[in-house]
C-alpha cells in the first residue's frame, strides 16, 4: 500500500496487511511479530486466503 490507512480495530490491520501481502517473511521480534504469523497461517488453513510463501526466522525469547 502507498497511502497511509487508520484502522479502529488492530485486527483490521492485520486482515488488510495479509489480503495485500504477496509472500510473509517473519523476522525475530516479539509477541506481536509471532500473532501476526500465525494469524496468516491460520487464514490460510482455514481457507479465507490463498496460500502464498511464508518463512519463520529464528526466534529469541
Amino acid at each position: 500500500m502507498a497511502d497511509f490507512q487508520n484502522f479502529k480495530y488492530f485486527f483490521a490491520r492485520k486482515v488488510m496487511f495479509v489480503k495485500y501481502a504477496m509472500g510473509y517473511v517473519c523476522m525475530p521480534g516479539g509477541f506481536g511479530t509471532l500473532d501476526e504469523f500465525f494469524e496468516a497461517l491460520t487464514l490460510v488453513q482455514t481457507h479465507k486466503i490463498y496460500p502464498f510463501p511464508s518463512t519463520p526466522g529464528r526466534f529469541f525469547l
